[in-house]
């Protein structure tokens, strides 16, 4: 058997896990069997390493793994960071304020290496942070460093105007997304998913042509325009459907095991 391409890196959340998980046995049989053959598998993801981990049981990771939406590439053998985009503590503020005086119930999420920090107290509460059990703690903005990033949870529509206003040119240190209908991301500029698998490429001395990468969102998108070979499960965006160069089985039948076999492994 071989490989027609040798890395691969998968969004975890409606990609390679349903729901909250786990990683399905098809899944970790088929990127168990990848990296048996001589390939290399890791992650891309918006979670920090903590709030990955729970999900990587078995899971062979054999590369860096991009964490933060892009913000931080981290080596989980080692357990530390390769590299890292922040925002400074400034910044950071500015941004809370102005995103807050237009959705003032909004949850503010200042994420770095440590717990979530909650810094709006009048603001409702992040569902997954609840159903997941995540590591969080309340705080006030002045007691906050820098970040990885700034996420907002709430009604998407509300939060539409919030990504609006950061976009502006008073805003040109971060850029903007969203990584779910009701997650705003706010990230230094520069940052990407797609960035940092450049940045691994190069300090790996890999060629992006011999690279695949499967993802499901709006935050997906600038890894799998640049891998040499893109994909998005039956269940993606449509935007990021469109933009792939294979689409294969919905998250919940096994996307990444669907990728492997049909794509990967000959």
């Amino acid at each position: 058997m071989s490989l027609t391409r040798h890395y691969l890196y998968s969004d975890i959340d409606g990609t390679l896990i349903a729901g909250h998980g786990p990683v399905s046995a098809e899944n970790l049989a088929a990127i168990r069997q990848f990296v048996a053959e001589g390939g290399r598998f890791s992650i891309a993801t918006g979670r920090s390493a903590a709030l990955a981990q729970p999900f990587l049981e078995g899971v062979p990771l054999n590369m860096p793994a991009i964490l933060f939406n892009g913000a931080a590439v981290y080596d989980f053998a080692e357990q530390r960071y390769l590299h890292r985009w922040c925002i400074s503590h400034a910044l950071s503020q500015r941004i809370v304020h102005t995103a807050l005086a237009i959705y003032p119930e909004a949850c503010a999420e200042l994420c770095d290496e440590g717990p979530i920090l909650l810094v709006n107290p009048d603001g409702i509460m992040d569902d997954y942070i609840v159903k997941e059990g995540q590591a969080h703690r309340r705080a006030s903005l002045d007691e906050c460093g820098d970040c990885f990033k700034v996420l907002f949870y709430g009604d998407h529509e509300r939060l539409l105007p919030v990504q609006r206003a950061l976009s502006g040119p008073e805003f040109a240190e971060v850029v903007t997304c969203f990584s779910a209908p009701f997650y705003l991301e706010v990230l230094p500029a520069g940052a990407s998913k797609g960035e940092a698998l450049r940045w691994i490429c190069a300090d790996r001395g890999i060629d992006l042509a011999d690279v695949a990468a499967i993802g499901d969102y709006e935050n997906d998108l600038a890894m799998i325009l640049t891998a040499g070979l893109g994909a998005a499960p039956a269940n993606a965006q449509p935007a990021v459907r469109e933009a792939a160069d294979a689409v294969v089985a919905p998250h919940t039948e096994h996307a990444v095991a669907d990728l492997i076999c049909r794509y990967l492994m000959r």
